[in-house]
């Protein structure tokens, strides 16, 4: 494989979460700025719904880039993928606030994240089928653990401008126009990514089925009439790990500074620490799984979210400082591994024929279902039930879904 096509391929993950990593650790600046509440509450469950949202438009997205990627091509797909994330990203940092245009501004919000979401549809997916289709067949799981990575380097740089920008900003600045230029180079990087892609080469997988001239004339039917029991299987497979990443990298800053003696400020730079840290775990969990098998790592992983998910969250709840870190240390392993066994389970799930549809439309379903809307579920339970274990017991019930459909899948 070559390390051009990988680093160009994975690349582009870095700024999808670039931005995702943007609205949410900027979640309760934007909760201030964009909604005209003065319960924190409230505005914390408005901003996760248009959160949300952005996640409901990515299956239509998947439709689109999966029309692209199973009658052009991969590399088309991607290209065009990237560069159409960089416009809501460049509209972000121009996005006007509740104070100046009234209630013009939420209904903005919600525009940008409905194309936003709709363009990401096909990038992540995208990315796990090119690696899948390029990488060695004895070391696949370790090169397409590399989608994982690009999104980790994209979580860790959009963190770490947030921390920079609360250190040499004062709140002020911070509120007025410090949160624009992160949005505005975020878009600027979507422009040299796309630079890069332009040398992307197609995929042997999608080269030798052209050549056969066994390409779906209308992929999403042929998706609908051949692959709806594996789409299944798949919203099903990446139920835990959804829920696993979203509770640990989104909501989970809101949770410790609600219900530990941590601020929102000290998680944020903890969390920048452990997406750092899975650099090089996601690769080695990808190593890890080429040598022991996929089965194998899922009984670990599952088994151990199964069991641990409880105490795990009364050390968020009532530990001390060295429990919270090694709580968070323990999901982060979790998800690390968890992340490079399921992108290559699934792309292998699919026939080639429409791969880049299928995986596309399920993969996202999945995460809409089990990660978006995961900080608005767990928000909005917490406050009905006053139970705050609730993430724990949502963490187990997905792990158990998984670890059903593994058993029976795989």
């Amino acid at each position: 494989m070559k390390y051009h096509n990988l680093i160009a391929s994975s690349i582009g993950n870095i700024l999808e979460w670039y931005d995702f990593a943007l609205f949410t650790y900027c979640g309760t600046l934007f909760s201030d700025l964009v909604f005209p509440t003065h319960n924190h509450t409230t505005a914390l469950i408005a901003l996760f719904s248009v959160f949300a949202l952005g996640f409901v438009c990515r299956p239509l997205g998947a439709i689109f880039f999966g029309h692209l990627g199973d009658r052009i091509g991969r590399s088309t797909a991607l290209r065009w993928s990237v560069i159409l994330i960089s416009i809501p990203t460049f509209l972000m940092s121009l996005l006007p606030t509740y104070h100046q245009v009234g209630i013009i501004s939420p209904i903005l919000l919600v525009i940008i994240r409905l194309i936003q979401g709709m363009c990401i549809g096909g990038e992540y997916s995208g990315t796990i089928i090119y690696l899948a289709e390029t990488a060695p067949t004895k070391n696949k799981a370790f090169f397409t653990s590399f989608a994982a990575t690009g999104a980790n380097a994209g979580l860790f740089v959009g963190v770490g401008m947030t921390a920079i920008l609360e250190h040499v900003l004062t709140k002020a600045q911070l509120h007025d126009f410090g949160w624009r230029i992160a949005f505005f180079i975020g878009g600027l990087l979507g422009l040299l990514i796309f630079y890069l892609r332009r040398f992307l080469i197609e995929t042997p997988g999608f080269i030798a089925l052209v050549r056969a001239k066994k390409t779906a004339k209308i992929p999403l039917f042929t998706a609908c009439k051949e692959d709806l029991l594996i789409m299944a299987k798949i919203i099903a497979i990446v139920s835990f790990g959804a829920t696993l990443f979203y509770i640990t990298f989104t909501y989970l800053a809101f949770y410790l500074s609600q219900f530990s003696h941590f601020t929102f400020k000290e998680v944020t730079y903890f969390q920048t620490i452990f997406i750092g840290g899975m650099f090089l775990l996601v690769p080695l969990s990808g190593l890890l799984c080429d040598t022991i098998g996929k089965k194998k790592m899922y009984y670990f992983l599952c088994g151990i979210g199964l069991f641990s998910s409880v105490i795990v969250f009364y050390f968020f709840r009532n530990g001390g400082e060295f429990s919270i870190l090694a709580g968070i240390s323990l999901l982060t392993i979790i998800s690390s591994m968890e992340q490079a066994t399921t992108l290559i389970t699934v792309a292998e799930l699919v026939p080639i024929k429409v791969r880049y549809t299928s995986l596309a439309i399920a993969y996202n379903i999945g995460n809409m279902m089990f990660g978006g809307f995961t900080p608005l579920f767990l928000t909005s339970l917490i406050h009905i039930s006053h139970n705050d274990y609730m993430p724990a017991f949502y963490l187990m019930i997905t792990a158990s879904l998984t670890l059903i459909v593994i058993i029976f899948s795989i």
